[in-house]
This record gives structure tokens, sequence and C-alpha cells, in this order.
């Protein structure tokens, strides 16, 4: 199990890696999974093979595509994002 599940609806996959790269520099020491769910059937080749990050294809609207991403997560807490957002450094270190 990971500590934080990062869930979203994925539509702009050019900047899901930027988006993981803060997520990691935010969570600190924390384990985290993202679960990306949009029209995208893979990730970009800068997250494949990343054990704690999924793809899910899905057409529907971009609420049902967060709720679906959401019903996967496996971490103790659960969070949701934009795929633009950029996250704090240290943001989950510090609390």
């Amino acid at each position: 199990m990971y500590d934080l599940s990062v869930c979203l609806a994925a539509i702009r996959k050019e900047n899901w890696s930027r988006l993981y790269n803060s997520v990691v520099k935010s969570v600190g020491e924390y384990s985290f999974e993202m679960i990306f769910c949009g029209p995208h059937d893979e990730l970009p080749p800068e997250l494949q093979g990343l054990e704690n990050v999924s793809c899910i294809q899905d057409y529907g609207a971009p609420t049902r595509a967060q709720q679906i991403s959401m019903i996967s997560a496996k971490g103790r807490y659960i969070t949701w994002t934009a795929d633009f957002a950029r996250w704090s450094i240290n943001l989950y270190k510090s609390s």
C-alpha cells in the first residue's frame, strides 16, 4: 500500500512527466502512486515502467475519469490534482 494516491483526469499528456516530478519533490519520504485516467491508452516514455504510475483509458467526462482513477487507488490517503498542476517542493515533507 502507498501512503498517498494521486488521482486525476488526464488529458494533457505532455504535462504528465513534469507533474510526476513535482510530486516526487513534494512528498519527501512518503510513498505515492499516480493514477492517470483519460483518453490516452499509455503513459509517456519517461513514466513507462514505473510501478507507482498507471494509466486508465476512458472517454467519459473529466469528472467520470477522476472518479474512475479514485476507484483504483490503493493509498492510505487519496488526493486529486490537475494535469497542468505543479506541487510545491517539500509540501508534505514538512507536514
